[in-house]
């Protein structure tokens, strides 16, 4: 993961019993937030990056969420 802002385990999965923590957050979302940050010159939360789909079904997530 390539980020100036943002670390692996702010993407990962945040699921019990899941996927392990997996996360997969294209290198394009990741360059488009690190813009965004530096341009706001704020702090930007990330509270859920990437939710495996069985934590996502779990947590009554969109079906089809990507």
């Amino acid at each position: 993961m390539n980020s100036r802002f943002f670390t692996a385990n702010e993407m990962r999965c945040k699921g019990k019993g899941c996927c392990g923590g997996v996360y997969c957050v294209s290198d394009e979302l990741l360059q488009a937030l690190d813009m965004l940050r530096s341009i706001s010159g704020s702090p930007l939360i990330v509270t859920s990056g990437f939710r495996c789909y069985t934590h996502n079904k779990k947590i009554g997530g969109a079906e089809k969420s990507m």
